[in-house]
Parts: structure tokens; sequence; C-alpha cells
């Protein structure tokens, strides 16, 4: 049975929100009255008293109270301002538990007096929300500065009964305006404040998170102190940064907002595309940045306590969604908001999506520039998001906030209208937002949240124009040539031996020459997209002195082609490069690689150098220089990487306007009816969707992958080719990876491009015996001091300068700090395997 008190305490509640809304009821305050300009018939008295009241009542009774006026605080568009000016007190200004009841939530929990745990604990509050309050402090050592998350202790006991009662009065108001239909918002909340109360759970997202994005050095996950942390307290590392809005703290910092904008969309992108593990409180108070010396941006991502799981099938649709707005087709977008429970309003949740009017999407998103108009919406939607005088929301919302609920219905609007049309119209589109927003699969509305988020913060560091658009064109997207021959150059024997090997139950196909078993090994390792058949002008060359085989990578040709994006992680990869090697019945080869085929080689050189007698590198830098040096006027480039992060879209670009892809990558070679119309076998070759999984799989894994920059120099001899007119490889580049290698040639192919083996096969071939074939005194290969590469190459101009006469003699100088590096071994990820 209840107490009397907190029978009186839950009538109160109800008896002000009910009274409000029957004399609002009685005196027809329709929705149409309740607008974004204007107070309607409502009179102002009568809303302030009970704002008023409503307040008091969420101050005293705390907890999920002031979680519910937080939210009403933020429904500029929705509620007459008196309640929204009365409530928004509650974001900057939530009631804090006193300093005694917090160290008695500490002296339960963690069994210890505070001040035998710790040297200091900073009395004020760090922050405050509805459920807990943060404070610095350090640890008894004094070595350790560390923030202690501390539940309100009042708020466990409480909360099932005021969810109880949020959900009566949720229901109350939407009787009294039957437009507002957000009983969904009591669910969804009534779901997570059980989970949000359990602080052990958001140690374990936090730990889960810094697992799962290990490779992102730039992403910082506060450590948890697990010996100090229950359910109640949340010990962890104390972490500093600046909040991604602030631009005082960015421009002081020298901080590239560019770099911010990127790196967050890197962030959100794997979370939702690739891991479907979602942060649920994308908010800029849990999001700090900082500068790094090492990383440059660093990003710091706090509040782990609630995360969304996005299924399989979810993260499907909204692919296809996505799919049918860069497409523009209407029917497709239809069917794909049906999917996902919109029904006939998908023009509207589409704009949501997008971001941009219904006339830019129709017209392709990728021919509208961003009007005045919308970026007027984006901004005014993130003011209310990101306004520092407003203390976030708690975590877990999954609330209609209305940062995306205005900005979608200014949006639907805003096409050639001006902004005090739109604020009229608005009150006329709220029971159709709450439709959408009613109906819509949950796990979207998260997916809102966070896309305003990012339109938020670009806005707000001005990188709009970062924002990836890509071309689709909806006439001859599908429409291609069917391929279900191979051409003769593909089966070819002439070349060698067709062989398969499996290795972990995966089929390698390579072919080998014939005749050369008593001869070194030397393995070709291919580009992306390609396959075995990059090499056919250097097979019958290099046969003469070696016993060559050329391998069609994992996901490539006629080898296995695994779906799964942990298939092509790098250390699964070289562990698979070095079994197919042993394979073959050799303990160590030469490796010739070219672009993505020479990445492969980089990192196993670094990896396992006995296995490499000679290495050569063709149009590829090294790792660490590679995937910060991407021509962006070349297809391959930073965009397109971060582009083939998500799932499903990347492969469909490829496959459009029958392979058009192919022919920008190949445009040096010949179109022909013969047999040997290359060209064509390349398109064979990558014909369906699977045959590019694999392939694009390699970039959403290698980007993430860095060689430790402490370790010692590859102490393998090393030939590193690049055509001067490469599009997708600077010279400079290549020059920066000698930083990488103790001992290296470095040649120009004049008037090669991308492909050198390719279109000038007969001066790369003549490189490729000098430098194999040839053995050069111990003096002639020493490679010159990092130092003096650096003074001599130092711009791309001096290389072209001066070309390959220059480079043979730089070959000749004395390395003079061969012994001054570290001795540690390079290593990938975050510890030595």
């Amino acid at each position: 049975m209840w107490p009397a008190r907190r029978l009186l305490k839950y009538g109160a509640v109800t008896g002000a929100l009910l009274g409000t809304a029957l004399s609002l009821k009685a005196n027809q305050y329709s929705l149409d009255s309740i607008g974004v300009v204007r107070l309607g018939r409502a009179a102002t008295t009568v809303h302030k008293t009970a704002a008023e009241k409503l307040l008091a009542l969420c101050c005293t009774n705390r907890g999920v109270y002031i979680k519910v006026g937080q939210h009403i605080g933020a429904l500029d568009y929705l509620l007459p301002k008196e309640y929204v000016e009365t409530m928004k007190v509650l974001h900057s200004h939530a009631p804090c538990s006193k300093l005694e009841e917090i160290k008695r939530v500490l002296r339960e929990d963690l069994k210890q007096d505070p001040m035998d745990i710790f040297m200091d604990f900073d009395p004020e509050p760090l922050g405050t929300a509805s459920l807990a309050q943060v404070h610095k402090a350090t640890l008894k050592d004094g070595t350790v500065v560390v923030a202690v998350k501390v539940q309100h202790p009042y708020v466990r006991g409480n909360s099932l009964v005021d969810m109880k009662t949020m959900e009566v009065l949720v229901k109350l108001v939407a009787w009294a305006f039957p437009d507002f239909q957000f009983q969904w918002l009591a669910e969804e909340t009534k779901r997570n404040v059980p989970i949000e109360l359990d602080f052990s759970q958001e140690g374990h997202n936090a730990e889960k998170v810094g697992s799962m994005f290990r490779d992102y050095t730039w992403l910082k996950v506060p450590r948890i102190y697990w010996e100090l942390s229950t359910k109640r307290v949340l010990t962890m590392e104390y972490l500093e940064g600046g909040q991604v809005n602030d631009l005082n703290y960015i421009r002081d910092n020298k901080i590239d907002p560019y770099e911010v904008s990127d790196k967050l969309s890197q962030l959100y992108s794997q979370m939702i595309f690739i891991h479907g593990f979602v942060h649920s409180d994308p908010h800029p108070g849990n999001i700090l940045v900082r500068k790094s010396p090492k990383e440059g941006v660093e990003i710091v991502l706090l509040d782990h306590g609630l995360y969304a799981v996005l299924t399989n099938e979810f993260r499907y649709q909204y692919s296809n969604l996505w799919l049918s707005i860069l497409n523009s087709d209407k029917e497709a977008m239809k069917k794909n908001c049906d999917n996902l429970g919109v029904g006939d309003l998908y023009g509207l949740f589409v704009c949501m999506v997008a971001g941009r009017t219904w006339d830019a999407v129709l017209s392709g998103l990728e021919k509208t520039k961003f009007t005045t108009n919308e970026e007027v919406a984006s901004r005014v939607s993130h003011y209310l998001l990101m306004s520092p005088n407003r203390m976030k929301p708690s975590s877990g919302d999954w609330a209609v906030t209305i940062d995306f609920v205005q900005e979608a219905v200014i949006i639907s609007l805003s096409s050639g209208r001006n902004r005090e049309m739109f604020e009229k119209e608005i009150p006329n589109l709220l029971p159709q937002i709450s439709d959408v927003l009613a109906k819509v699969n949950r796990q979207m509305l998260l997916i809102l949240k966070t896309n305003d988020l990012m339109r938020g913060v670009e806005a707000t560091l001005k990188a709009q124009s970062r924002v990836v658009r890509w071309g689709w064109k909806s006439k001859d997207f599908f429409e291609q040539q069917k391929r279900d021959t191979p051409p003769p150059c593909l089966i070819d024997s002439s070349l060698g031996r067709h062989s398969h090997v499996k290795l972990n139950g995966v089929k390698f196909h390579y072919l080998e020459t014939r005749g050369g078993r008593g001869q070194p090994l030397l393995l070709l390792l291919h580009g992306f997209p390609d396959c075995w058949l990059s090499w056919r002008h250097q097979i019958p060359v290099l046969a003469d002195h070696f016993r060559v085989v050329a391998l069609d990578l994992k996901g490539f040709g006629d080898s296995d082609k695994p779906l799964g994006r942990s298939s092509y992680r790098i250390d699964k990869l070289l562990i698979e490069l070095r079994q197919f090697i042993s394979a073959l019945g050799v303990s160590s080869c030469t490796v010739v690689g070219h672009d993505l085929g020479g990445l492969l080689g980089w990192y196993l050189v670094h990896r396992y150098p006995d296995l490499v007698d000679k290495f050569v590198a063709i149009s590829c830098p090294h790792p660490n220089v590679y995937w910060d040096e991407l021509s962006r006027s070349s297809t391959l480039n930073s965009r397109w990487v971060k582009f083939s992060q998500l799932p499903y879209l990347p492969e469909m670009d490829a496959l459009k306007e029958d392979l058009s892809i192919i022919n920008q990558y190949f445009h040096h070679l010949p179109k022909t009816n013969s047999k040997d119309n290359y060209v064509e076998a390349y398109k064979y070759t990558f014909s369906r969707k699977e045959d590019w999984t694999g392939p694009i799989n390699y970039y959403r894994n290698l980007p993430f992958s860095r060689v430790h920059e402490d370790g010692e120099p590859v102490r393998t001899p090393c030939l590193l080719l690049v055509g001067n007119k490469d599009e997708f490889v600077s010279l400079e580049s290549v020059v920066k990876s000698t930083e990488y290698t103790d001992k290296f040639v470095l040649k120009i192919v004049e008037g090669g491009g991308h492909f050198p083996h390719q279109q000038l096969p007969e001066v790369v071939n003549k490189f490729l015996l000098a430098f194999l074939v040839v053995v050069h005194s111990p003096r002639q290969e020493k490679s010159p001091s990092r130092g003096l590469v650096n003074r001599m190459f130092d711009a791309v101009s001096s290389t072209v300068k001066y070309g390959n006469q220059m480079l043979d003699t730089v070959q000749r100088k004395k390395c003079n700090d061969e012994n001054s590096l570290s001795a540690r071994a390079l290593y990938f990820g975050q510890s030595p395997s």
C-alpha cells in the first residue's frame, strides 16, 4: 500500500496537469492555437501559473520528473512559450543532491569512507542530470584523477512509481490534445530507465566500445576503475576537452573543424552501419574534442549508459532507404518507408532523414545545392540542440526532441517560401509529424537524432561542404550488360597453370609459371579493382629468373569471396599470406605488390621480415602515409574511403551505369572486340554485387591499421616504383615512405600513371630485373639516412626535377643513422601479436 505522502505527491502532479488540460480543453484550444509565434487564444496567466506549479513539483519530486521537465523545456514549437521558458531552467540548473547524500551513497556501495579512497573530492559537481551527478576526485595515491558518477539516492526507489505516473499523465495529455500521440515516449523511457540506473552496464558499454574501436587511436573512451564501481557508483578516468560545439575552444586550440566533422562522421557511420551498436545520447555535452600532437584531433566520448542495438534487418532497410534517396527513386522510397513503418507520410519522413527539401531529393541531391532556406532550417534546429546555456538531455531519451522535429517541418516546407510562412504552417503539420514518429521503427528515432547532431555540428563548424554526396542516376542505375562467359584472356593458360589451394576453408586461385620449381619464388599481389591478369606483361619476363605465382587475393577473381567484414582484418590476411607461401613449399620469397597488393606487402614485410627476401611496391606508399595522402581528385579518395564504410551502398554504386567505375580505373586500356578485351575481362570479374563486397571490405578495415611509428625500419631491400602522372598517388607520398625502410631504391616511371606496369611494361620490367636479378654490393645497397632523404626530397618538385639520375646517386649515399633507431619491433593495432 502506498504511503499517504506518496499518494499526495502523485495526486498533486496529476491534478496540476489535468487541471491545465481541462482548462484548455474547455476553451477549445486546439492544436492550431499552440503556435510558434503566437499564443493563440490561450490565456498567458493560466499557462504561467500552471507552468510554475509544474516546475515546483518537478524540483520537489526530482528523478524522472526532471527528465520530463527537461523535455517540456525543449519543446519550443509544440507548447506555449510560458511552459517552455519556465521549464528551461532545468537544463542548466537541475537540482543536485547534497554532498553528504552523495558521500552516503559512496559509503554504502564502496564499503569505505570516501576520504579513505580519495585524496580530494570536489564538492561541486562537474555536471548534474536527472539520475546522477559527476564529481572530480583524486585517488589516494595522488597519481590518478578520476570522474566519479554517483546516482541520486532517491532515484532508484521512486523510479517504478514515477514511470507509472508518467504513463498516466501522457495518456491524459493525449486525451486533452488528440493530435499529440506521444504514448510511445513513455513506453521508451519506461524501458530505458532501469538500464540507465545500472551503472555497471555503462562501464561494460564503455569497455565494449573501446575494444570495438581500438584501431581508432584518436577516439578516447574513459577507463573504468571496477574496484571503485557498483550499480550506483561509476569511477572512471577523467578526460578533459572542449565541447564539440564550443567554437572558442576550437579556435583557441587551433583544432581543424573539418577534421572534427570527418572523424565524427566516421565514428557514427561505423556505429550505425557496421557494428549496429550506437551511442544513444549523441549530444555535444557527451562529445569532447582536444588537440593531440600525434593524432591531430582526438574525440572523447562520454556517458555510455545506454546503447541502441540495431538489428541486421533494420540496417539493411535503412541502407536501402538511402539508396532510394540517392537514386531519387520515388517508388523505392515509398516501399522502403513502408518497411520502416511510416506508410503514406514517406515524403515527410524522407526529408527528415536526408535533411533536404522534397524538391532537392527528387531533383537529385548531387545536382541540387544546399539552399539558404535549408541552411536556416539547419541552424535553427542546431541552435535548439547545441545552445551552450542548455543542460544536455538525459541519456537514452529516444524522445521526440524539437531539434529534429522542427527541422523536418521547416525543411519539408522550405521550397520557395520564407521563414515567416514556415512558422505559420508548422502547427498544421504537427499531427503528421506526431504520426510519423509514433509509427516509425523505434530504432529510427535515434538515427534521426544522430543525423541532426551531425548536421548541427557541421553547421556550427561551417563544414557543411564536407558532407559526402554521391551521384546516382536512376534511369540507367541497374542497366547492366549480362556477362555469363569469361573472356578468353581470363582462362588463357599460355602464361602458366591455373591452380587452387584451400587454407582454413577459403579457396585461393593463382597462376603459376611452368618449369620454375628449382628457382626462387616471386609472389605477385594485384591491386584494386584487379586480379591476377594485372601481371600479364611481367609474368613471361620474370619467369626466366623466378618461379612466378600471380595470386587472386581473397575476395577477388576466382578466389573465394567471404562476405563478412572481419574476414579481411589485416591480422587474418597476413596469416593467410604466410600460410599460402608455406603451402608453395618455400620459407621465403620475393614479393611484388601493386596498389592494394603493395599495401599488403608493406604490412607483410613489417610483420614477417624473414618471410620476404626483397619487396617491390608499385604505386603504393607506406600504410602510415597512404591513407593521409590520397588524391582528392581521384576516384579512390578519402571521401570514397568513408563512403565504403557503409554496407550495401558502395557495392551498388560500383555496379551502376554498367560498371562505369571499371572504365574510370582502366581508362588506359584500349577498347577492342578481340579476345584480349581486358576491360570486358575486368567487367566480367566484377559483374555481381558479391564480387565487390570482398574488395571493398579491405577498405572497411585497412584504413584503421597503422604500423607503430617507434619501431625499427624495414631491413628488407625495397624498390619503390611510381609514375609521375599517377592520379591516385603523389610522388611526395612515395618519398615519405622511405622513412620506413632502411634499404631502398626509388624509381620514377616517366609518363606512367597508376598502372605503370600495364601502361609502360618494358620500362617497369627493366626496373624490376635490375633490382631483383642484379646483385649489388653491400655498399650499393645502403640507403641514405632519413634526414638526408628529407632534405633532398622534401618537395615533389625536387623529385620531378632531378628524376632517376639523382635518385640513383642518393642510393649510394652512406646511411649515418642506421644504428640510432629503436630496436622495438613494429606491430599493428594495440599490442604485439
